[in-house]
């Protein structure tokens, strides 16, 4: 028996602004600038949201900054592996590094480390 429910119409869900647009590819192109001659260095970098992080710029692609954070290992493994709360013997522990991308229009600061 077919479904007597409504099935929507086919339409356009969103629609961006061209001048907004053109002004985030403006900004784009301005962090690109900013942020290439700093590749490898340490930064603190603070969110629009409050969350800071600290690590070494490894790249600008597109919409994101590539950072490059310190994990301890037992983290790294649960978060892959969804297990929450594991945390490795304290032996166990040690440190690799996680790429993480962050996107260009969250950053609020970024400061250089010495």
């Amino acid at each position: 028996m077919p479904c007597s429910c409504q099935q929507p119409k086919p339409g356009i869900l969103y629609q961006g602004n061209l001048d907004v647009l053109a002004k985030w590819k403006t900004y784009r192109d301005t962090m690109q600038e900013v942020l290439q001659p700093h590749l490898h260095r340490t930064v603190r970098i603070t969110l629009d949201n409050g969350n800071m992080y600290e690590g070494k710029i490894v790249g600008v692609d597109g919409s994101f900054l590539l950072l490059e954070v310190m994990m301890p290992t037992a983290v790294a493994q649960a978060s892959q592996a969804g297990a929450g709360g594991y945390a490795a013997p304290q032996e166990h522990r040690n440190v690799s590094n996680v790429i993480l991308p962050l996107v260009l229009y969250e950053l609020l600061v970024i400061t250089l480390l010495l």
